[in-house]
């Protein structure tokens, strides 16, 4: 299938040019399992040894290891699922299903966002219909990590599906009802790389048709939506409102908050009748409200909505959720080339420091099912052979379960004197997110 089979395909490039050599390579891994399950499998019989310790995994030739939640007991599983599997027809190549994931690859890789909401807020239903038009189901499956740009190594993270009990990636890929997909690759500030797949199981480029529970295509051009967020430098959010008409009694405008969504409530009289107008936003992550701040902006004459959360990552469908990722410098008159996670509980919160060591760390805590807190870690190593200085990444993963649910709300950062970062959970906060709560707009 090197070209699109429908009505619209025949102006549209072919694979060829706007998938990358690594989303090719991808794309015929993908196809090469498809078309010979049994076969692949022999793929991942090699990756056995990759487990030292039942949960510890360490990839082909790297020297760090990666603390799994299932461990070879998963890999295994995959091993027999594919050698009793049938081929299924291969994966065609959308244009307009690559260029969504793209849109998304490229805002949250430059951002550092581990999630398949766009660091504008855009939700992938929102995205995947930009371009064209999807039938039936849509999914999308995500890889994150210094091997995601190997081609192999995503496919097989995608089959072994370590965490997830229903593995809803593995069925995706060896399911013949998917048949179009788009796929996307590129850099992540925070995890090196990243990847995204989306899979339907028919699509129609360049069509704008929003039946069959699609939207229409989202409008490109560079004007402030009403319905979107604009990441800062600083990691805050901002939304801002459609211009608010001078008819408008300016006494009455309110903005309340139930839950996720942000409504702006607005009234003004014409034709003898007062006419009440509520413009709302869901937001794709948790936030408190005391965390969301409102002004009018007499010039243009919008509402300029800021949401001052560093805890505006979001949640996949696996639990995954990523609160902060942070740098941590180095530390010359340190000995230890590596950082361990040094854990205190206090009355009313749990602490995790994490100290400077010989070599730059970055940081991204995660909270994996609302109980364990997890550290991934990467580590920016100068190694010396002979003349010559080369850096090598090395990843390292710590987790913790907590003996408590939590939520992103539950957590602070605070930096410490000596470079480091405490990371501090809440046993308990005051917070409702079914009441309704005013919003105060400053004129």
């Amino acid at each position: 299938n090197n070209n699109n089979d429908n009505e619209n395909s025949e102006n549209l490039p072919p694979k060829e040019e706007y998938l990358s050599e690594f989303e090719l390579s991808l794309f015929n891994e993908l196809n090469a399992l498809r078309s010979n399950p049994p076969a692949y499998a022999e793929k991942l019989k090699k990756r056995i040894d990759c487990y030292k310790d039942d949960l510890t995994y360490t990839p082909p030739g790297e020297d760090f290891c990666i603390q799994t939640k299932e461990g070879v007991s998963s890999l295994n599983d995959a091993i027999q699922v594919l050698e009793n599997t049938s081929p299924v027809s291969p994966f065609t190549a959308y244009y307009g299903l690559s260029k969504s994931v793209s849109d998304l690859v490229k805002a949250n890789g430059k951002e550092g966002i581990v999630s398949d909401v766009s660091s504008d807020g855009t939700t992938p239903k929102e995205r995947l219909g930009r371009y064209g038009k999807w039938k039936g189901n849509v999914l999308e499956l995500l890889s994150f990590g210094p091997r995601s740009n190997i081609a192999e190594d995503v496919c097989i993270q995608w089959l072994v599906d370590d965490g997830n009990a229903n593995k809803r990636q593995r069925k995706l890929l060896l399911d013949d009802a998917f048949k179009a997909i788009g796929v996307s690759g590129g850099t992540h500030t925070d995890m090196e790389y990243m990847v995204c797949v989306a899979a339907s199981h028919n699509y129609f480029d360049g069509m704008n048709d929003s039946s069959d529970g699609n939207v229409p295509i989202v409008n490109q051009d560079d004007t402030p939506k009403k319905n979107k967020l604009e990441r800062t430098s600083d990691n805050k959010n901002i939304i801002r409102s459609e211009p608010i008409e001078a008819e408008v009694d300016m006494d009455k405008i309110k903005l309340t908050k139930i839950k996720n969504q942000l409504t702006l409530t607005t009234v003004k009289v014409a034709d003898g009748k007062q006419i009440t107008s509520n413009n709302s936003w869901g937001l794709p992550f948790p936030v408190s409200s005391d965390k969301v701040t409102a002004s009018f902006d007499h010039e243009s004459r919008r509402v300029i909505i800021i949401i001052d959360s560093y805890k505006n990552q979001n949640s996949d469908n696996s639990g995954d959720q990523v609160i902060r990722s942070f740098e941590v410098n180095n530390d010359s008159s340190c000995n230890d080339n590596r950082s361990k996670v040094d854990i205190s509980q206090k009355p009313d919160s749990f602490h995790f420091t994490i100290n400077p060591c010989s070599c730059p760390i970055k940081v991204a805590v995660h909270l994996l099912e609302g109980k364990t807190v997890q550290f991934r870690s990467v580590y920016l190593e100068e190694v010396k052979q002979g003349n010559t200085t080369t850096s090598k990444t090395i990843t390292l993963n710590q987790s913790i379960t907590l003996p408590i649910a939590v939520t992103s709300d539950h957590f602070s950062f605070t930096n410490n004197q000596n470079g480091g970062m405490t990371v501090i959970v809440a046993k308990a906060i005051d917070i409702s997110d079914d009441s309704q709560v005013e919003i105060p707009i400053n004129f």
